[in-house]
């Protein structure tokens, strides 16, 4: 579905004393909109490209009767962590007690989905409040062509206050992605509840979850490039034995080349450098490490430089 591919970059709103709870029925819960990405040479933040972005009217009104509903183009020019970027009217601090954001999503693919935090330290005065503080994929499974409320679990040092949410709705690499598409953004809420607040299909996987003691979940991300196993499956909520070897795989965007990969859980991360890997790009993860759900992150670096 790509209901609209041009739009204006931003838009503005007046001051509003709360930032825990967005929607884009009325333009006071929010200071402005457009986008972001955390790649430094993106066409987005070089000023080559503007991003579509744009509340409109919500002509998806099965599971969400809002009248108005905020779009982002996904630009497969961008990297996998292109998304909305939403300007706070006030700022909300972040500490080691976890806080749930809750995130109305609609779109039309399957995929991780991620919340990243724009903020700063409140004591160094000199620290640029679009500094990243949190990136964190939701706790629960975005199913395609419905409404969903992704739910991410944010926490983090004190005295850090975040001024800006960028939401992501495609954390896969575009460099396969043959067309641009629309995603649908509503009612962003912090909240000490992390139960979502649409149920989605029975039997989805959660992610950071795993539906027996046998089992690990397994996730993955990268930018510029992927992660998948060594027959290159994605890797989004596989299940695996706990303690049994796990043959993964890097495969590199064009332009780009593996500098290293992290996996961690709850106790523990672990950086493979590219050395580590072998000529097919693959790495075997030790039984050892597979003891409770994983994440694996991929980094990659352009060859340019």
């Amino acid at each position: 579905m790509n209901k609209f591919l041009s739009l204006p970059l931003i838009a503005f709103a007046p001051l509003y004393a709360g930032a825990q709870n967005i929607d884009f029925e009325l333009s006071d819960t929010y200071r402005s909109i457009g986008v972001y990405d955390t790649w430094e040479e993106s066409p987005f933040r070089t000023g080559e490209l503007k991003g579509n972005v744009k509340v409109v009217d919500n002509f998806l009104k099965e599971g969400n009767e809002s009248s108005k509903i905020l779009g982002i183009q996904r630009s497969r020019f961008g990297s996998n962590t292109f998304g909305a970027r939403i300007d706070l009217n006030k700022p909300f601090a972040i500490s080691p007690e976890t806080q749930y954001v809750h995130v109305k999503m609609y779109k039309p693919v399957a995929g991780k989905v991620m919340l990243i935090g724009l903020g700063k330290r409140v004591e160094r005065k000199g620290q640029s409040p679009e500094t990243e503080q949190f990136w964190v994929y939701s706790d629960n499974e975005v199913v395609p062509d419905r409404w969903n409320d992704a739910v991410f679990a944010v926490k983090g040092n004190e005295g850090v206050e975040i001024y800006s949410l960028v939401v992501v709705p495609d954390c896969t690499s575009p460099h396969n992605l043959k067309n641009d598409f629309a995603a649908y953004i509503d009612d962003i809420e912090v909240s000490s509840d992390k139960t979502p607040k649409i149920n989605i299909r029975s039997g989805s996987c959660t992610i950071g979850t795993s539906e027996d003691a046998a089992f690990v979940t397994l996730n993955a991300a990268s930018r510029n490039g992927y992660v998948t196993d060594g027959n290159g499956k994605e890797l989004l909520s596989v299940r695996l034995p706990k303690e049994k070897a796990f043959e993964i795989k890097a495969t590199p965007a064009p332009g780009f080349t593996l500098n290293y990969v992290t996996i961690k859980s709850k106790s523990f991360e672990k950086k493979v450098e590219a050395l580590q890997f072998d000529n097919e790009g693959k790495f075997k993860v030790p039984a050892e490490w597979i003891k409770e759900d994983i994440m694996i992150e991929g980094e990659f670096k352009s060859t340019d430089k």
